[in-house]
């Protein structure tokens, strides 16, 4: 499975820009230690710095054997907007 991955400053912002503009993306994996299923271990936030770090700023673009050159332009005008 081949990710694209890209971080932000803010990447819950920057994912509904791209989606008001026609370009799907998806956050990061959500930290495993905030799953329901592990949560009776007590862990925080602070003990997996990078775990949060990643979530938080990290945005799974649009990715896959069929994206046109067009498409994969668009896309990167797209970020780069969000961006400002």
């Amino acid at each position: 499975d081949l990710r694209v991955v890209i971080f932000v400053k803010d990447a819950e912002k920057t994912m509904k820009y791209l989606i008001k503009n026609g370009v799907e993306s998806r956050s990061m994996f959500y930290p495993l230690h905030k799953q329901p299923c592990y949560r009776f271990l007590g862990y925080k936030d602070n003990d997996f710095p990078n775990s949060i770090e990643c979530y938080s700023r990290g945005i799974c673009l649009p990715t896959w054997v069929g994206l046109t050159e067009s498409q994969i332009r668009y896309i990167s005008q797209i970020v780069k907007e969000s961006l400002g």
